[in-house]
Formats: C-alpha cells, sequence, structure tokens
C-alpha cells in the first residue's frame, strides 16, 4: 500500500456541510472572459474546480488541468482560437469526467 501511494498522486479535500458537491449544476457557476491572448476561467463556486480539458471548435487549449480555487478565477492562454462557446471538461467529487459547453461573456 505505501508503493501505491509513493507513486501516485493523491489530493484529499476536506468539505465543510452546507457546501455543495462538484457536479453538472457546477458549470452554471463557470463563466468565460477572453481578452487578447488569453481567457479566464471564473469560478463562482464555493469549491476548488479541476477542468482536465478544455476545446474551442473540437481544438484542445489546455495541455494540464486547470485547479481554480472557489471564487476566484485562473487565466488561459489561447491557441490561435476565437470561438463564442467552449466545452470544459471537469472532474467530480468521485472523479467522473462531466463535459458542458460554457459561453463567453
Amino acid at each position: 500500500m505505501l508503493k501505491f501511494a509513493m507513486q501516485n498522486r493523491i489530493k484529499l479535500f476536506y468539505r465543510p456541510k452546507g457546501i455543495a458537491p462538484v457536479n453538472k449544476s457546477t458549470f452554471q457557476k463557470l463563466a468565460i472572459k477572453r481578452s487578447g491572448k488569453t481567457f479566464t476561467i471564473r469560478n463562482d463556486a464555493a469549491n476548488w474546480i479541476t477542468v482536465s480539458e478544455v476545446k474551442a471548435s473540437n481544438v484542445k487549449i489546455n495541455n494540464e488541468s486547470i485547479m481554480v480555487a472557489p471564487l476566484s478565477s485562473q487565466d488561459v492562454p489561447l491557441k490561435n482560437v476565437n470561438a463564442s462557446q467552449y466545452s470544459l471538461t471537469i472532474i467530480d467529487d468521485y472523479g467522473n469526467y462531466i463535459s458542458d459547453r460554457v459561453s463567453v461573456k
């Protein structure tokens, strides 16, 4: 068991009572704003959001997962993509991948 923990990343988050889990409705609390060659993912939820994939017109934009802190934002560089909607894939509390479209605001 010790070998397993040393070869894999383990993330442990404590969630106080009253904070909703990460699920499909979490997308309603995410906003995207584009500015020049970057765009910003704003997280209005009270929990950390892991964005594993960002796509525009079926073109993957990010190389690594993006962790967006509660009630904050994270900048992501653009790769010559100008879209009005982006497809985001987030990881829920059980490790499942959930995808949905988020419009630029």
